[in-house]
């Protein structure tokens, strides 16, 4: 499967940010987590849909429909 790249800058800055929040706590990140870490400018609801484009690509997982997401492996 061929990922596709993220369609603006700005999906493409919540993948950067993610994969190193997850880096630096090792946990699942959410929406509201990630907004706090310094995306106050992009609403919980725009992070969530560009995750769930990023994850439709191959970029993130999400173990659990309720839990944040992490960097797939072969990212």
């Amino acid at each position: 499967m061929q990922k596709k790249k993220p369609k603006t800058e700005r999906e493409e800055a919540v993948l950067l940010g993610l994969v190193d929040l997850y880096l630096k706590t090792g946990k699942p990140v959410g929406s509201n987590t990630l907004r706090e870490s310094g995306f106050q400018e992009i609403i919980s609801a725009t992070i969530r849909n560009y995750c769930g484009n990023l994850e439709k690509n191959g970029y993130l997982l999400q173990q659990h429909s309720s839990d944040g997401r992490i960097p797939n492996r072969y990212f």
